[in-house]
């Protein structure tokens, strides 16, 4: 548990203690089979757990007997032979443009979201802000305290997203963007995935990375040139197209 991050050690402490050890807390190491995991994942189905929970569920449970076969205690993981219900999209992700981003920066006040160079933003509101202790918040309330995150977003990103007629933007969709971004730009997902805290490239790519609209048709058409230099001899090669 100390490998992880707080924040997925809170999550996993969460699941063990809330699902995971009522369950299976007086159960052998071996005797941990796909039969008796697979009977209690239909169980969460039947007590209408989401999609969603149960793979966070599984995950856990399966990062519990990861370890017990490395340590020795199993010869394989009984939890990957296990059958998951189908994820479902509850609301469509997005992820902003360059325009859609540039939009809403330009027609936020300096405080949220910080853009590039951040610094000079910085130094900016430093002049301006009354708080300029050295132990002072870059970005407080009046009273000198942190402004929760959910505050900015509704007091601030939501109005100018409905006034520039933007998807709701939340915290979330700003990691989606740089996500989508990085990967539009052909940034190594291993380096993104870096950036981003994340210990699996998959989780990269697979949640916060979507695919622009012409993304598609612009990789084939780059392909297809490569294609055609190869099928088509050009007039001055003299040689002649592979068959």
């Amino acid at each position: 548990m100390p490998m992880y991050k707080p924040s997925t050690q809170k999550n996993h402490r969460h699941i063990v203690h809330k699902h995971l050890l009522p369950r299976f807390g007086g159960t052998p190491i071996v005797d941990m089979t796909p039969q008796a995991i697979q009977e209690y994942i239909a169980s969460l189905i039947e007590a209408g757990y989401a999609p969603k929970t149960i793979d966070h569920i599984h995950d856990v449970c399966s990062a519990v007997l990861r370890t017990a076969v490395k340590w020795g205690h199993l010869r394989e993981n009984p939890a990957h032979k296990v059958d998951l219900p189908r994820l479902r999209t509850v609301r469509p992700k997005c992820a902003l443009t360059i325009a859609q981003a540039r939009a809403l920066v330009e027609a936020l006040a300096p405080r949220p979201p910080l853009a590039d160079p951040a610094w000079q933003l910085v130094e900016q509101w430093r002049r301006r802000t009354a708080l300029t202790g050295g132990d002072a918040l870059v970005f407080a309330t009046v009273s000198g305290k942190p402004i929760a995150p959910n505050n900015v977003l509704r007091q601030w990103v939501f109005p100018t997203c409905t006034r520039l007629q933007l998807p709701r933007v939340t915290w979330l969709t700003c990691r989606r963007t740089y996500s989508s971004w990085a990967h539009e730009k052909g940034v190594p997902g291993k380096v993104v995935a870096q950036l981003m805290g994340h210990a699996k490239v998959d989780t990269t790519l697979n949640v916060y990375t979507q695919v622009f609209d012409g993304a598609a048709r612009e990789a084939a058409a780059t392909v297809g040139v490569e294609l055609f230099t190869i099928v088509h001899k050009t007039p001055d090669s003299g040689e002649q197209p592979i068959e």
